[in-house]
């Protein structure tokens, strides 16, 4: 993280970079096996888009999908409500668990409106309109502050960005297992 995180500093920008070094792995993994590799890239919404996100950073989907045409499929994966742990931008801090809502002006709540349940939306085949059309998605992660998710956006045309929407709704906590007297607990 010696770049600066301003993401007017374009290509040199640690967002930007951060994108490249993930599309770089990736070619990396594939190039070695190139017969065999099949690899799943697990990032946030935001960097497996086709286009560029932010200050016009290019994002790694844009970069999967320019060089592996229609080998790639970017699939975006929403979520209803929950929570999820971020490192921010201090390393040497401890990572900081974020809560997160429905967010009632996003695409995620539009999904979960209409279907409820586990499901998957391959947006190449899809004739739906509002697919098509500009959109807001919820923006969160380690950079967006805590307290903002509930309002805070992105722009989006859901079949220009992702090949496909998968979503996952809001789940029960597990619960917690208790150790078996052979593991030593009580």
């Amino acid at each position: 993280m010696t770049r600066p995180l301003d993401q007017s500093a374009g290509e040199e920008s640690a967002y930007a970079v951060y994108d490249r070094l993930m599309a770089d792995a990736v070619a990396r993994l594939t190039d070695e096996h190139p017969m065999t590799a099949n690899v799943m890239v697990w990032a946030h919404n935001g960097h497996l888009a086709k286009g560029t996100y932010g200050d016009r950073i290019i994002a790694l989907g844009s970069r999967l999908s320019q060089r592996y045409g229609d080998r790639d499929y970017g699939l975006a994966l929403l979520f209803g409500r929950g929570s999820f742990h971020a490192q921010g931008r201090r390393f040497e801090s401890q990572p900081v668990r974020h809560r997160i809502g429905g967010g009632r002006r996003s695409v995620e709540a539009r999904f979960a409106n209409a279907m409820k349940g586990d499901y998957s939306v391959d947006l190449r085949s899809t004739t739906a309109l509002w697919l098509h059309a500009p959109q807001a998605q919820r923006s969160f992660g380690a950079n967006v502050p805590r307290f903002a998710y509930r309002v805070h956006t992105a722009p989006l045309v859901p079949a220009k960005e992702y090949y496909g929407i998968a979503s996952l709704p809001a789940r029960p906590a597990p619960t917690r297992c208790r150790r078996s007297r052979n593991e030593g607990g009580s």
